[in-house]
């Protein structure tokens, strides 16, 4: 649904033009990184028979109507194939924060002096032909420092495809790279 659809529906039975999506079990929940500016879901299920509220659906403050639920058993978040202007690409240095933790690890050189907070970013490669930024760390070599080309595409947000394995990693920049360049790795 677009703003102008909400707009245009918002007081005349806008329940009739939405529906909500359920999943069979908690495994099968919208990932972490899902944006809807960025991604749509392919979902596999069926509709409940009447229209109704997805289960564990709390009541807010603004009344929601009932609307079509379903509810689904297999999910598939695609990204979408968003057009990037090379006019509007940007292109900064990293480098690679070694930390325990599945949050934002890549910091922007240009960003560390002074008194300013730290800028960090996680990385989306543009392609699958470029190399994984996160995986050139080896666990011995420091500094390692990249340059890439792109934009950014969140200000808070994850890379598509991110799934932590542990701890509550908080949403920062997502740099969508379309290339890349290895300025050190080791002294």
């Amino acid at each position: 649904m677009t703003l102008s659809d909400y707009k245009k529906y918002q007081n005349h039975k806008l329940a009739e033009h939405c529906i909500f999506v359920e999943p069979e079990n908690d495994k099968l929940k919208l990932p972490i990184y899902f944006y809807p500016a960025r991604h749509f879901i392919k979902v596999t299920g069926q509709f409940y028979l009447r229209p109704d509220y997805p289960k564990g659906t709390i009541q807010g403050e603004e009344h929601l109507d009932k609307a079509k639920v379903f509810h689904y058993s297999k999910i598939e978040v695609i990204r979408k194939d968003i057009y990037y202007s090379p006019k509007e690409y940007t292109t900064i240095n990293l480098s690679y924060n070694a930390i325990e933790c599945t949050c934002a690890r890549w910091i922007n050189i240009n960003s560390t002096g002074g008194t300013s907070r730290r800028v960090f970013y996680y990385l989306e490669q543009g392609n699958d032909k470029l190399i994984n930024a996160d995986k050139l760390w080896k666990g011995n070599k420091h500094p390692l420092q990249i340059q890439v080309r792109g934009q950014i595409v969140s200000n808070a947000g994850y890379p598509t495809g991110f799934s932590p394995t542990k701890g509550d990693p908080k949403p920062e920049k997502v740099f969508r790279h379309t290339k890349i360049k290895v300025l050190k790795n080791g002294n």
